[in-house]
């Protein structure tokens, strides 16, 4: 993720996410940002769901990427508050949705990193820089 999304922007995140056919009931979702800068780590939260093993279900939030001095590390977290539950995650999407008037003093030179669909038999990055697809 380091390197995708950039400080300052805003970005919506959605997913899909059910339980596996093995688990019967319900049981929270979450999608979480770990954010490494100069002032430590910290953790954004994006969105909470119920999940079941029947429905796929889609959690959805927006983020400002807020940096105190350098980032140095982004880790996005799918997570239910217990680890006795096993999940299923589809289609996950970051989406660029507000660009700042002024650009962050911290962005990378050079053409920006994309990530590509890893079923993608080009595996060619795309020169869309505004989203991105994980399956």
């Amino acid at each position: 993720m380091l390197g995708t999304l950039l400080p300052g922007r805003t970005y919506q995140i959605a997913c899909f996410a059910k339980l596996w056919s093995g688990n019967s009931g319900e049981s929270q979702f979450e999608v979480t940002l770990q954010v490494t800068d100069s002032d430590g780590t910290s953790y954004k939260g994006i969105c909470k769901r119920i999940i079941n093993s029947s429905t796929w279900t889609e959690c959805v939030g927006e983020i400002t990427l807020g940096v105190e001095g350098t980032l140095t590390g982004l880790i996005m977290y799918a997570e239910t508050p217990t680890s006795t539950v096993d999940f299923l995650v589809d289609d996950f999407t970051a989406v660029l949705v507000e660009v700042p008037t002024q650009q962050p003093t911290s962005e990378p030179s050079g053409r920006p990193k994309t990530l590509s669909p890893t079923n993608d038999p080009t595996n060619e990055p795309s020169s869309n820089v505004s989203s991105f697809r994980i399956r």
